[in-house]
């Protein structure tokens, strides 16, 4: 029979068991859900490196203009908004087929350009995860290139309000994992990898229809939803505190949203710290200051098994003013408007 052991890879492989209370986390067996943690642990945990680590991943399309001829630009959008604007030199190739596009091409740097950013910053991790380093995603997408398309941010912001809850709820309650299928019983590397793939033919729906209000994503979900169906999720801030509450600006969130904090050393999504908080049996509502983190968050918890949902534009979808006094190292995540770079129109 498997024995049964704590998530703590980390704490064996450094020792430091102290720095977790293991008291209240459920014992998991050997189980796919496990090795597929530890694969992913093995792999980098990307999620949970520092914050220069992940903000590294991004380009902005100053940095982009700047460079173009080193890296390879593929535009994700729909053939109707790349033949309506796109980056001279950039390829227009559909998430069905980025995976196999990679594996199949040789590679130099890609920035991954998408209509805001945030589809982007979603593949770039699972990208980032299974080991391709050299992959990076455009801020804010088109919209941060060329004014044309600044609308794409632009009628996704405002001023709102998110919530009026200033209570800190930080994680409490410890899960399992949640049951990841092996039913034809892979090495847990092909199965990584299948999994990886699946999440691309999934897709990341990072456009709602504006004012449509029964619109329904498997991995988004935008402010005004939430509100709509609180009881049916488990919502998380994946930022710092100035995100999360400050009573003096008169911002809050969502009643019984938790904090999560983001990078290392903080990291609280390993396995080591509050990965498990998370329910396993419940939808997940994820934000973070503009979607980008948060998308990314999204797509290591689906690769998990999690029931996870990036809530679109962020803390931006209710704060925009409040967070452009934010900006700072580790919060550039700030739409500033577009650019006026050069645009092939086919």
């Amino acid at each position: 029979m498997l024995s049964k052991y704590i998530l703590i890879f980390a704490v064996i492989i450094t020792g430091c068991i102290e720095e977790i209370d293991t008291a209240n986390i459920p014992l998991e067996e050997f189980t796919t859900s496990s090795l597929l943690l530890r694969e992913i642990e093995e792999r980098g945990d990307y999620i949970n490196t520092s914050a220069s680590s992940l903000f590294s991943s991004f380009v902005t399309a100053d940095s982009l203009y700047r460079n173009k001829d080193k890296f390879d630009i593929i535009d994700i959008r729909s053939t109707d908004k790349y033949q309506a604007g796109h980056i001279e030199g950039s390829v227009n190739i559909s998430t069905n087929n980025l995976f196999e596009y990679f594996k199949n091409n040789s590679i130099k740097n890609s920035v991954i350009v998408s209509s805001s950013g945030q589809s982007a910053a979603y593949y770039t991790y699972l990208f980032r995860i299974y080991g391709y380093s050299n992959v990076y995603s455009l801020l804010f997408g088109i919209a941060a290139w060329n004014k044309l398309f600044e609308n794409e941010v632009l009628n996704n912001v405002s001023n709102m309000g998110i919530g009026t809850d200033i209570t800190l709820h930080y994680p409490s309650k410890y899960y399992s994992l949640p049951a990841v299928p092996n039913v034809e019983n892979k090495n847990i590397k092909d199965l990584f990898e299948e999994r990886i793939i699946n999440l691309f033919l999934e897709g990341f729906q990072e456009e709602i229809p504006i004012g449509v209000d029964t619109y329904q994503s498997i991995n988004t979900i935008n402010f005004a939803q939430l509100k709509s169906n609180l009881s049916d999720y488990y919502t998380a801030c994946y930022g710092t505190s100035d995100l999360y509450s400050d009573p003096k600006g008169g911002i809050g969130h969502l009643p019984g949203t938790v904090l999560y904090y983001p990078y290392y050393p903080n990291s609280d999504l390993s396995s080591v710290s509050f990965l498990q908080t998370f329910p396993d049996d419940r939808k997940i509502a994820i934000y973070s200051y503009s979607g980008h983190l948060s998308a990314m968050l999204t797509a290591h918890l689906r690769l998990l098994g999690y029931d996870a949902r990036s809530v679109l534009f962020g803390g931006l979808d209710g704060n925009y003013n409040y967070l452009k006094d934010l900006i700072s190292a580790g919060r550039f995540y700030y739409y500033t408007g577009a650019k006026d770079f050069p645009l092939i129109i086919n």
